[in-house]
């Protein structure tokens, strides 16, 4: 196919608008809704684990057009007395899946990284949170969990917890009907703060 130099670089526009969009936006949004919606944080991940591929297969088929349309015919008009021949050492003569051949074509090789970035995608993905522990709370359904805060005025701290200590506030609220635990807590830097 035969691509003008305003088709080559809307794939580099669409490269850019697929990276931003779909991979860069996608991951600040996750960090707001990461701990609130489950099934959208999936779907963002997933959104995620398919956009790098598809911006890096993009932007490969940039370079690969920009340079056979736009850097090698430059180089090769420079020189009056016809093509440059570069030494091999500064020639790619390999192909990454040589394994395949050397006529391997192009739409394959694009499979083969495809295949590639799908692997390595699902470790940070799938794999790496299945081998994680799950943490299973063994609490009964209909139980409320709640925290109150206490803060005092300056100084009166010993008075109020002497107060909480006389009237044997902590025992009676753990023997009161339905109440499974109570604790009485105080704040580790701030001495006249109560979690209770």
């Amino acid at each position: 196919a035969i691509y003008s130099i305003g088709n080559i670089y809307f794939i580099a526009f669409v490269a850019h608008s697929v990276h931003i969009l779909f991979t860069i936006l996608p991951l600040v949004v996750v960090n707001f809704i990461r701990d609130q919606n489950d099934y959208l944080s999936r779907a963002i991940e997933f959104m995620i684990f398919l956009s790098v591929p598809i911006t890096h297969i993009l932007y490969t088929k940039f370079t690969n057009l920009h340079e056979q349309t736009i850097d090698l015919p430059s180089v090769l008009n420079a020189d009056k007395d016809g093509p440059i021949d570069y030494p091999d050492k500064y020639v790619i003569q390999k192909s990454p899946f040589v394994c395949f051949g050397n006529d391997t074509s192009a739409f394959v090789k694009m499979i083969l990284w495809y295949l590639l970035c799908i692997i390595i995608g699902l470790f940070p993905t799938i794999i790496v949170p299945v081998m994680l522990p799950t943490c299973k709370p063994k609490a009964a359904a209909g139980i409320v969990v709640g925290t109150s805060t206490a803060i005092l005025f300056e100084g009166m701290d010993e008075a109020f917890e002497d107060y909480i200590l006389s009237k044997n506030l902590i025992e009676n609220a753990r023997k009161y009907d339905g109440n499974n635990f109570y604790y009485f807590n105080k704040h580790m830097t701030n001495p006249n703060k109560y979690f209770f």
